[in-house]
């Protein structure tokens, strides 16, 4: 499915790397205003990582969370920072394959379609969490956005560079470098899927509602970082968020 199985050392370095203002402040606040009140839903997190999202979604209140990551280092680490919730649940597993446990109220995906290594394998993992969610159920994925111009300022606000070849094809690799201090400390490889792709496959797998928006920072972010800094990344953003809904049946 993805180049993101990360071993031991990779993985260590890509979760420090992205204890960030921007996982923080920008993708974190974003999608939890999306996700809305869990109180009494179960939820899947396709590509949870080290567990992050899944344990805020316990703390909201969600009743069963199930974390799901291609890197078993990423799953131990999951797991090792959760110990002792038994609601809460990761496992190893490939977002074109997912565990069958039972059906989900809510579905998560950030930064995980993008790294499908083909159309199919986007188009599996799209099908994938359809069938895993109960009808009524709401997808918010945050996506790499195939409109962003490497060439000009953006990402660079938040300390990322992305390197995509001009013109790229569909499924053109797409480089991202994480920096501290201007220099590099560690880098992730995924896919360029663009946008009308995404909505084609994921309507194709029977979701509805999709809706694009851009990602939103905390209040304090502006008077602590910069009044212009987000306002300079939202020019050209590299990520952006996608949610749909499953139609009731």
């Amino acid at each position: 499915m993805a180049t993101g199985a990360y071993d031991s050392s990779t993985a260590r370095a890509y979760v420090r790397a992205t204890d960030s203002v921007f996982r923080r402040d920008v993708i974190s606040h974003t999608t939890r205003a999306e996700l809305g009140d869990l109180r009494g839903l179960s939820v899947l997190d396709v590509g949870c990582g080290e567990g992050r999202d899944a344990r805020w979604a316990r703390a909201q209140g969600a009743v069963r969370v199930l974390g799901v990551d291609l890197s078993e280092e990423m799953v131990r680490m999951a797991r090792q920072r959760s110990a002792g919730d038994e609601h809460l649940t990761f496992v190893h597993g490939d977002g074109t394959a997912l565990p069958d446990t039972g059906r989900f109220d809510v579905a998560l995906a950030v930064n995980v379609l993008h790294y499908a290594l083909s159309r199919d394998s986007l188009a599996r993992m799209y099908q994938q969490v359809y069938d895993r969610m109960h009808p009524g159920g709401r997808l918010v994925a945050v996506c790499a956005d195939s409109r962003c111009d490497p060439s000009r300022p953006g990402p660079d606000a938040y300390d990322i560079t992305i390197e995509r070849p001009a013109g790229a094809e569909e499924g053109a690799e797409v480089r991202q470098r994480f920096l501290r201090d201007g220099r590099p400390v560690a880098e992730i490889v995924y896919r360029h899927w663009p946008r009308d792709l995404h909505e084609r496959l994921a309507h194709q797998a029977g979701f509805t509602h999709l809706r694009w928006s851009a990602l939103r920072c905390t209040a304090d972010t502006v008077p602590r970082r910069g009044p212009d800094r987000h306002a300079r990344y939202l020019s050209n953003p590299h990520l952006v968020v996608l949610t749909a809904r499953v139609a009731p049946r």
